[in-house]
Formats: C-alpha cells, sequence, structure tokens
C-alpha cells in the first residue's frame, strides 16, 4: 500500500502542465461555457512540480544540473515559513533558486507559448535551458517570458530556472534595507505562475504582463457612454494579416448592449495598437452601493479574452473633497498588507478576498492598497463589491540617487498602470509614500539637503 501511494504521489508531484478551466489573460477573470470554446486561448496550472534550494549553486542555471536532493515545492511559496509575520526581520534574505522540468504541450503545436509569473519577491533572473533570458526588477508585479521567441516548440523538453534574490537593492523600489521598513521582503515566487498558449495573431500576452486590452471611458452622461478600447494585437507570423476584431460589451446581467467588428490589417510585430470607440446607451455607474461592472468580451479570428470595467467619473479637490459620479462621498477605510502569518507573502487567492470581505463587512468603502501592488484578486474583489482603492509603487520615505533606480520607478508605474489599468476602483496612482516624513539627508552626512529636494522634485515629474 506505501508504495501504491508513494507511485500516486510522485504522479502527482510530475503533473507540471495542467490545463486548468477557461479563462481570460492569465486565471483572472472566468469565461462562461459558450464563450470559452474555441477560444484559441489555453492557460496552463504551471504551479506544480518545482524544484526549490534556498541559498546560491554555482551552475544552477543549467538545463543538466542535478536538482533531484532539491526539495519539490508548488507555487505560490515562500522561501522560509516564519512563525509570525517576520515583521522584526527574521526572514531570509539572499539568493533562492527554482527550477522545473516540462514538456511543452503538443496542443500548443503552431501557437504563441509564453509563461506568467503573477509575482516573485526582489530580483529575479530567467534562465531556460540553460541560457539567461531575461530579468525582472521589483518584487510586487506581474512578469512574463516568450518561449515562443526562443525557438521552443510543442512537444521540446525544457528546463526553466528562476534565481530570485530578496536582498536590500537601492537599484529599485523600496531600495532600502528591510529593518527601516514596517513589512517584509519575504522571499519566493510567491504568486501563481501559469503557462499561456496562443494563436500566431493575437491579443498580447506580454504587453507588461497585462490584459492587452485597456478601456476608458472618457465621456459619460445619463445617455450614453463613450468606451475607448485600445487592443494590443500581436502577429508572430512571417506576413502580415487581415483579420476582423470584434468587441462586445456585456452587462451585469448578461445582456449585450454594444457591439463593433473592424478589419484590421497586423503588422509582423509583437504589438501594434488597434483603438476603436464603442457607445453605451443608458449607462449603469460604477458606484459604491451599486458597483455594476460590465464584461468586455475581444474576439479576433479563434482567439478571446474577457475584461471587467466599470463606467464612472472620479475627483478630488479642496472644496468638495472626494466626488464618484459628481457625488460627494466620504471615505472610510483601511491600510492592507499582503502578509499573513506562518504564510509570508504566499497566500491563496480567497485569503486576499477574505480581507477585502472583511472591510465591507465592517462598513468601509475604502482601501489603500499599501505599500505596493498586490495580488489580482485584490482588486477584483474591490470593483466587485463597490470599494474605492488607491495603488501605489513601494518608493518609501528615501530615493535613492541614480539613473537605474529613476528609470526602475518609471517601469514600475508602466507595468502598476497597465496591468491595474481597467479596474474602476482604482482612484488614486500613487509613487511615493512619506517621502518628507524621514528626510534622507538628515542621516546621510554624505546627501546634500538641496541635490536631495532637487532629485526628489525631478523624480516626482518623470
Amino acid at each position: 500500500m506505501k508504495k501504491i501511494f508513494s507511485m500516486l504521489l510522485f504522479g502527482f508531484l510530475s503533473l507540471s502542465v495542467s490545463s486548468q478551466t477557461a479563462v481570460s489573460v492569465a486565471g483572472f477573470f472566468p469565461l462562461p461555457e459558450q464563450v470559452s470554446r474555441g477560444s484559441g486561448r489555453t492557460v496552463y496550472n504551471f504551479n506544480l512540480g518545482w524544484r526549490f534550494h534556498r541559498g546560491d549553486v554555482a551552475g544552477a542555471e543549467a538545463a543538466v544540473f542535478d536538482d533531484l536532493q532539491w526539495e519539490v515545492v508548488s507555487i505560490p511559496h515562500s522561501v522560509q515559513l516564519m512563525p509570525s509575520e517576520a515583521s522584526g526581520c527574521r526572514n531570509y534574505q539572499g539568493i533562492a533558486w527554482y527550477r522545473k522540468r516540462f514538456v511543452v504541450p503538443e496542443s500548443t503545436e503552431g501557437k504563441d507559448v509564453s509563461i506568467h509569473f503573477e509575482a516573485a519577491m526582489g530580483k529575479q533572473v530567467l534562465y531556460l535551458n540553460g541560457n539567461k533570458v531575461g530579468e525582472h526588477q521589483g518584487g510586487y508585479l506581474p512578469f512574463s517570458l516568450n518561449l515562443t521567441d526562443q525557438g521552443v516548440i510543442a512537444g521540446d523538453t525544457c528546463v526553466v530556472a528562476v534565481m530570485v534574490d530578496n536582498s536590500n537593492d537601492k537599484t529599485f523600489p523600496p531600495g532600502k534595507p528591510q529593518y527601516t521598513l514596517d513589512f517584509s521582503y519575504h522571499g519566493g515566487i510567491y504568486r501563481d505562475v501559469s503557462l499561456i498558449s496562443v494563436s500566431p495573431i493575437h491579443i498580447s500576452t506580454t504587453h507588461y504582463a497585462s490584459s492587452g486590452v485597456y478601456v476608458n471611458t472618457p465621456e459619460i452622461t445619463e445617455e450614453k457612454a463613450l468606451v475607448d478600447i485600445c487592443t494590443m494585437l500581436s502577429n508572430t507570423q512571417a506576413e502580415r494579416s487581415k483579420i476582423f476584431v470584434e468587441h462586445k460589451i456585456y452587462s451585469a446581467t448578461g445582456e449585450c448592449v454594444a457591439t463593433s467588428k473592424k478589419k484590421v490589417i497586423v503588422n509582423t510585430e509583437r504589438e501594434q495598437a488597434f483603438n476603436i470607440q464603442i457607445v453605451v446607451n443608458h449607462p449603469e455607474l460604477w458606484e459604491i452601493e451599486r458597483p455594476n461592472l460590465y464584461r468586455l468580451q475581444t474576439c479576433l479570428w479563434d482567439n478571446e479574452v474577457s475584461n471587467t470595467f466599470g463606467i464612472r467619473t472620479c475627483s478630488f479637490s479642496a472644496e468638495k473633497g472626494f466626488e464618484l459620479n459628481g457625488k460627494a462621498v466620504k471615505l472610510l477605510g483601511t491600510n492592507r498588507h499582503q502578509c499573513h502569518l506562518g504564510m509570508g507573502n504566499a497566500l491563496k487567492d480567497e485569503m486576499h478576498v477574505r480581507d477585502i470581505e472583511l472591510l465591507h463587512a465592517m462598513g468601509g468603502n475604502f482601501l489603500r492598497i499599501a505599500h505596493y501592488p498586490q495580488d489580482e484578486m485584490v482588486l477584483a474583489a474591490c470593483n466587485r463589491l463597490g470599494i474605492v482603492t488607491s495603488v501605489e509603487i513601494p518608493v518609501i520615505n528615501t530615493i535613492t540617487m541614480s539613473q537605474k533606480f529613476s528609470d526602475n520607478c518609471v517601469e514600475m508605474m508602466k507595468e502598476m498602470i497597465y496591468q491595474c489599468f481597467n479596474s474602476p476602483s482604482v482612484c488614486i496612482w500613487a509613487y511615493m509614500n512619506e517621502i518628507m516624513l524621514r528626510l534622507f539627508y538628515n542621516s546621510e552626512s554624505s546627501i546634500k539637503k538641496d541635490e536631495y529636494l532637487k532629485y526628489l522634485y525631478h523624480i516626482s515629474k518623470i
């Protein structure tokens, strides 16, 4: 019996790529059955069967490296489980390695295939079959690795190796030692990983690791709302093609309220923007008491994605405070960090949702997502429950006076905005926290006050 159980367990752990319910993007929005059939986009669960080692190991990036003695783990994963939230900085900081052997599914033949990481802490260096293929700076935003661009085809046996490093690093936000913060850099690939397969002509899966579709509502009246849609198209074929791009907008009750179908010439490039405007008559506004959500279904050829969005206006002023859809609203809420007792940052989706539901149940209508972008499920719950949010990149207390730090701040802002673009709950994009509260030049004699303030002004205007 023990032998049979061991064989079953090994078989389970070896199941490295398994298909899951049809979803948009990378697991963000479940598609109804009638929409998902033949969508041309398949999302595979890529969380299982990773090999893990805490610490640096020479040659760990190599395809033939012997990792059989490493621990087998599933993602989301924390490099070290702590008996508390570890705010005392007891958590491990340093390099850790993740490796995964897999066979690219035969069903992806002729398709464009990428790996989507929802987040890993600190700095990440990606290797494919022993070759360095990418880096990502920052521990709170999704990033992707395109396998097709690396010459990978269906049936290939591959090894992906990821070095993660949650050490203190001045070159990207937060850019300061962990012991100076009120939260910890819990290491690891701590959010979900997916493998995504799409047709050669598709809605981009690699444009800032976002959905590839961006919705804006610049004009709203009681009679109608103008909906601007920007779709990032990718064509990995050798020749440009003519295709139809179709948009359908559904109300919360499932009624199709607006459509558009246009012929587009798609050039041979990774990302080509296609813009269209659609009118929604008698729009149902996204409000705190009635958070009406629309669903945009975008189709081209055999490729479909769905995105939720809301129709609303928001503004702040000294005279009226915060206004939502032209009405003054008193915001009551809290901050939220993503760490949890005994888990670090490696939370399950339902734990993120539970926190938002608790906020809603206690009468809150505002969440400051502090001090960094969090799991996509957080904003999805805020959108659904009518909770206004503020999202920020982790520039906290101080800045590093370097071009690399500035460039990484800009890149993080782009990633954050593109990835959260369609969330009606987001009414504040923030990029600095308590910068004037603890002035760096007071503790560092080598930093001159005038130079620091000038650089702070410079980075705030980028």
